[in-house]
């Protein structure tokens, strides 16, 4: 059974590569950006048999991270099924107001 993994990572920017020509090695300075969220479908029973971070990792390494950016994986959450819809932002914004009161 296929199931909707949720692999959670630090963004990295590099602020080196901005004036970079291209020629010789890259600088390196890093800011972090944030968190950027990436999916895979898969059986989630394979995360119980391998090195999951280090496979997620290299899979970041090997196809999004380069000179100028860089993802660092950090967890990972499996979802058995589709989110529920709770309501909507009109939906919210009622009950946010009428606790306000």
């Amino acid at each position: 059974m296929k199931n909707s993994i949720l692999i959670h990572t630090q963004y990295e920017e590099n602020y080196g590569a901005h004036d970079w020509n291209g020629i010789g090695t890259c600088p390196e300075h890093w800011k972090m950006k944030g968190g950027i969220t990436f999916q895979i479908e898969m059986d989630a029973n394979l995360c119980m048999y391998t090195k999951t971070a280090e496979v997620f990792q290299a899979m970041l390494d090997q196809d999004h991270c380069n000179v100028h950016e860089r993802f660092t994986y950090l967890d990972h959450d499996i979802q058995f099924s589709k989110p529920h819809k709770l309501g909507t932002e009109a939906d919210y914004v009622k009950h946010a107001t009428s606790l306000v009161s």
